[in-house]
């Protein structure tokens, strides 16, 4: 393929999973993801793919609960590409309930394994609206609409990415090494690390679906290195709240103050 024109990158910007609190964290995206690749000559589409909840969201790990979900806050974004699905729909079309032969590691009643299942499914969709864009980038960076992010992303951390490494941020290391929020990756393994669900029923069951666990031992088996970057960001609650993040608590200001 076609060498990587370091002057002038070319990006798919892809978003996935639940805006549950894009309201909050917007403004940071716009500063720090969108106006700081602009700023850096950095070419990008924005991709997304979401869920639209109707009735009771409920998300117990993050003691997160409410009957009026927001269902147009995609909107924000503004994304060139994007797909929205009824979770309910595809809850019942995954049948969630056969993913289940070891138990939660989380240990909430199988909640956060639901989670972790729809989120690398809504990676799989919006992994094939690039796909199926016909267009060529030269990144694909894989990044959630629910977090804060407090630093610019740098066109320096893409040139730490090729064919056989991706990048992740160097904080919320879990038991495996590995943070799961983010990454940037490059059009020669962005579908490995993006089709990773296609994987998860044979995985469920041999192991436990550890979300970290799962992904790092999934890549390292496709020969992916991950190398890590200081780029920090916090994940935000439906209600504007921080949830609890282990880097510098100097950097949790109020957003909705």
């Amino acid at each position: 393929s076609p060498a990587v024109d370091p002057t002038n990158p070319k990006v798919a910007l892809c978003f996935y999973g639940l805006t549950r609190s894009l309201k909050f964290t917007i403004g940071s995206i716009q500063k720090h993801i969108f106006n700081a690749l602009h700023s850096q000559n950095v070419s990008f589409d924005t991709f997304m793919h979401t869920y639209h909840i109707f009735g009771e969201y409920h998300n117990p790990r993050a003691k997160e609960k409410t009957d009026s979900y927001d269902n147009t806050e995609h909107e924000m974004l503004g994304a060139n590409v994007f797909q929205i699905d009824n979770q309910d729909e595809i809850k019942s079309k995954l049948n969630l309930e056969k993913y289940r032969t070891y138990p939660d590691p989380w240990e909430t009643s199988y909640a956060s394994v639901d989670n972790f299942i729809l989120a690398q499914y809504s990676k799989m969709q919006v992994t094939k609206l690039v796909q199926n864009s016909n267009n060529s980038y030269d990144y694909i960076v894989f990044l959630r609409p629910d977090v804060f992010y407090l630093q610019p992303l740098l066109r320096e951390h893409m040139s730490l990415v090729n064919d056989t490494s991706i990048c992740i941020p160097n904080f919320g290391l879990d038991v495996a090494n590995f943070n799961d929020r983010f990454a940037i990756t490059h059009k020669e393994n962005y579908m490995i690390y993006g089709n990773i669900y296609e994987n998860l029923f044979e995985i469920s069951k041999k192991e436990k679906l550890h979300s970290e666990v799962v992904i790092s031992k999934y890549l390292t088996q496709h020969k992916i290195a991950f190398k890590h970057i200081n780029f920090n960001f916090r994940r935000v609650r439906i209600d504007g709240t921080f949830s609890d993040e282990p880097f510098d608590r100097r950097n949790a200001y109020c957003i909705i103050c």
